[in-house]
């Protein structure tokens, strides 16, 4: 009897212990089969060799072969069932090994980096909405230190840092110099005083994020660093899944990372293309006339193509020659 083994990265067809054909997985292909669901090359392989599909939990065989329009007997489907008994120890040894082999090759690198973008961008969301609610709180009692820098961008540090600073009588000193303040009681100072906290707190953690997360770049991909910056290097390795997978991905693809929903609406609903995803971020795309960012784009997709190859083999340094590129591009009619 021939059978199809789902195994994490692998397909083989076996008979009577032989092995007739095997096919690699890649990672999304496994992740589909892990959830149950069939793809592309497990439906060619049961139509090339007519065999029944080994499905790790029984009560999906049914539904399976259904979806494959497979017609079995339910004495078929008994002989199907006790071969997962029967080599269900062998097989989940063999598929945990192969994972872990996987795993083991996987480069922590990319782990690190693709947690630290998203943990930044956390703390992103949360240093806006404890700012916001801080703010609001202090412009209470302190309303003219807060509508002083209405036109101007809040530095939030720096104002957070010197009310923290303040005790509880200097705090309604100052709430009784300001024309349209107010004092407060103790209690609702060491609330204010927690939150004032809570938001440095915050703030210094993104800094420090942001600070080791630069440090690791320089040493992983620096070429990647000095063309995009730390934020949307990082981005695009999180995206691509490794520096790996960025090495090898066509500029074309590069190009419109971060912008897969508009990009497969694009194909769904024959919208129009995006132009961009992350890049559209760079200050050299921002610095260019619209009707030129498109063109713009590509350069700077085929330029991040060719950093990440150098920093995945090489390790050659060529963002100095990069960014002359890039400037010599802008400076173009």
């Amino acid at each position: 009897m021939k059978t199809l083994y789902s195994l994490p990265f692998k397909l083989f067809v076996i008979e009577n212990e032989d092995i007739l054909d095997s096919v690699d997985l890649n990672e999304k292909e496994a992740d589909n089969v892990l959830e149950g669901e069939f793809i592309k090359k497990e439906k060619d392989l049961i139509r090339k060799h007519k065999i029944s599909k080994l499905v790790g939990f029984k009560k999906e065989l049914p539904e399976a072969f259904q979806d494959l329009e497979i017609s079995l007997s339910d004495k078929e489907l008994e002989r199907v069932s006790r071969l997962i008994d029967s080599n269900f120890d062998e097989f989940k040894q063999a598929a945990f090994s192969i994972f872990s082999s996987k795993m083991k090759k996987r480069e922590h690198l990319d782990v690190v980096i693709s947690n630290t973008i998203k943990a930044i961008d956390e703390a992103d969301d949360s240093i806006n909405q404890l700012s916001k609610r801080t703010g609001e709180l202090a412009s209470e009692f302190l309303p003219s230190l807060f509508y002083h820098t209405q036109k101007e961008t809040i530095n939030y540090e720096r104002l957070f840092s010197e009310l923290y600073a303040l005790d509880f009588e200097s705090f309604n000193k100052k709430a009784e110099e300001d024309p349209l303040g107010k004092s407060l009681d103790e209690d609702s100072f060491q609330i204010l005083r927690h939150m004032l906290e809570s938001s440095l707190k915050s703030i210094t953690l993104r800094s420090s994020l942001l600070e080791s997360l630069k440090q690791l770049l320089k040493k992983y991909c620096n070429n990647l660093l000095e063309v995009l910056g730390p934020t949307i290097a990082a981005r695009m390795i999180a995206e691509a899944g490794s520096l790996r997978r960025l090495a090898f991905l066509p500029s074309s693809t590069i190009q419109v990372l971060g912008a897969e929903k508009a990009f497969f609406k694009h194909l769904r609903s024959k919208t129009k293309c995006p132009k961009y995803g992350y890049i559209f971020q760079h200050q050299f795309i921002q610095k260019t006339l619209a009707k030129n960012r498109g063109k713009a784009a590509r350069f700077l997709a085929d330029k991040i193509s060719l950093c990440a190859r150098c920093d995945y083999f090489t390790k050659k340094e060529i963002s100095g020659k990069v960014l002359q590129d890039m400037d010599r591009f802008r400076r173009e009619p």
